[in-house]
């Protein structure tokens, strides 16, 4: 192989790993991180698959982000979701089940607790 073919997989290889370590950190939100007050969804996945969480608001999906494993990670309610129509949809990645919450009433600084068990049936939500 050549010098200069070698060189240029190794700067793809480089930007690969520095795009998704960049896409990683922008997916979670910390309380409070705008400055503005914040409604916060923390997720538990139990499930062995990676998942995706999405909040459910008067009929619109919006994508929160995705949770691995065995991982806890924090999402900001976006503003436009309804605080007194809301629930939570979890989604493991290559399966067709799903878990969608309850209907839950948050205000500004509440934290939703997501916990996705491997049977999806038994997955619990909070609010404090």
């Amino acid at each position: 192989m050549s010098r200069k073919l070698l060189t240029t997989w190794i700067a793809v290889a480089a930007a690969l790993v520095t795009g998704c370590a960049t896409t990683q950190d922008t997916q979670e939100a910390e309380p409070g991180a705008t400055g503005g007050e914040t409604t916060v969804v923390e997720v538990t996945n139990n499930h062995p698959l990676l998942v995706t969480v999405e909040a459910v608001s008067s009929g619109f999906d919006q994508r929160l982000g995705q949770v691995a494993s065995n991982r806890t990670e924090r999402f900001e309610l976006p503003s436009t979701a309804s605080q007194s129509d809301l629930r939570i949809q979890v989604e493991p990645v290559g399966s067709t089940d799903s878990y969608l919450s309850p209907q839950v009433s948050v205000a500004a600084n509440d934290v939703i607790e997501v916990t996705v068990e491997a049977n999806l049936g038994l997955s619990t939500v909070a609010v404090r």
